[in-house]
């Protein structure tokens, strides 16, 4: 089996971000983690 290819990464293009835990762990240890990659995809 082949791994995809990679996104095109396009300026001005939005792109769907989601990012979840192996089996259902948290993501972020801190808060202000969390806001800074919120933060850093323009949410």
């Amino acid at each position: 089996m082949m791994p995809r290819t990679a996104r095109l990464d396009v300026l001005g293009v939005v792109q769907h971000v989601m990012a979840r835990g192996l089996d259902g762990q948290e993501i972020f240890r801190a808060e202000k983690d969390r806001q800074r990659t919120s933060s850093d995809s323009g949410r």
